[in-house]
């Protein structure tokens, strides 16, 4: 191989280190929970690749997976707040595989517009991210009412509302604060949510989908923010 062949190999393989770099990035979704994972940087564009973590506080593992080219791949893992799986999702082929079952004690009710018997079967609709990291982009849309600055949190409860049609598309978002001699409900503007965050696998009346409400009591933490347990 001659050594003219050898310098431009060599200056091929700088370029193509100049033109791409590799970060470490690490963002606050919230006061609590931080997320970790890499970029690729290149000329004209940047792009999760690699492993994706998120953490509540700073040893309870929230979520964690492989993003492939910015999209996520594969089996992902969602836990609570107390790191107990919650959910499976697998993302190459678009199928929940776990979903923790729910008791008496979750913060999470379902209503369907339709009647109930015992000899109906009734699915509730399911968010990929799980019950705690999943709904998480809803939290940031909480304001504290001005007429309510000062309140005591612990005197108040603030509950979101999901209206999800029978498509698996959130067609309402409500806030419903309620404290003594309060009550008051915010409408906001689902346009304002990224589509995966406007999409669900709805719930289902004898396997055929149909519009669902959840709603979620929530609590006001100690950093002033909407938090909630799933």
């Amino acid at each position: 191989m001659s050594k003219f062949f050898i310098l431009i190999m060599m200056f091929c393989g700088v370029q193509v280190c100049l033109a791409q770099t590799e970060v470490v990035r690490k963002n606050k979704i919230t006061s609590q929970v931080t997320e970790k994972y890499n970029t690729v940087i290149t000329a004209d564009r940047q792009m999760k690749q690699g492993v994706y973590q998120a953490m509540y506080g700073k040893k309870v593992l929230l979520a964690q997976g492989k993003y492939a080219d910015d999209k996520r791949v594969g089996l992902w893992r969602f836990f609570d707040k107390k790191q107990k799986l919650i959910q499976v999702f697998n993302y190459d082929t678009g199928k929940f595989i776990y979903e923790a079952p729910e008791d008496s004690t979750s913060s999470f009710k379902y209503e369907i517009e339709a009647k109930t018997t015992d000899s109906i079967i009734i699915t509730k609709p399911l968010k990929q991210g799980g019950r705690y990291f999943g709904f998480l982009p809803y939290l940031r849309f909480f304001k504290m009412p001005q007429e309510l600055q000062g309140y005591d949190p612990d005197d108040m409860n603030v509950v979101i509302e999901l209206f999800i049609t029978s498509m698996g598309q959130v067609a309402e978002f409500k806030m419903h604060f309620v404290a003594h001699y309060y009550k008051r409900t915010l409408s906001i503007d689902p346009g304002q949510l990224y589509p995966e965050d406007k999409t669900f696998k709805p719930a289902t009346y004898n396997k055929e989908p149909i519009s669902s409400h959840i709603f979620i009591v929530c609590q006001i933490n100690k950093h002033g923010e909407l938090d909630m347990n799933p």
